[in-house]
């Protein structure tokens, strides 16, 4: 299948200490863009090792991801914020052909 996958677009908000969303599901090859919003009062980040995914955010700021899938898997997003991955804020994503 040659076709591309219509852009998948989701906000994330992180709080403390969590992301409001655990799961998220792409296709190899689809544009994810993401609108990640830090809702808590401490600083946070959204990252994903495969995707080079690195960014802090500031009570209040926003910002906007988007990187591609070119492999099917499951990958762990986590904040890196010391302490925040111990205490659960982290979640999948999972890539399917």
């Amino acid at each position: 299948c040659s076709s591309t996958p219509d852009p998948l677009q989701l906000t994330i908000a992180a709080t403390d200490i969590a992301y409001d969303t655990s799961s998220i599901s792409a296709q190899v090859g689809q544009m994810v863009s993401i609108n990640f919003v830090n809702d808590g009062a401490l600083e946070h980040n959204f990252l994903i090792d495969a995707f080079g995914l690195d960014n802090l955010l500031k009570s209040g700021e926003s910002d906007s991801i988007s990187f591609t899938p070119q492999e099917p898997g499951v990958y762990e997003f986590y904040c890196n914020v010391a302490g925040h991955l111990e205490a659960g804020m982290k979640g999948t994503l999972t890539v399917n052909e």
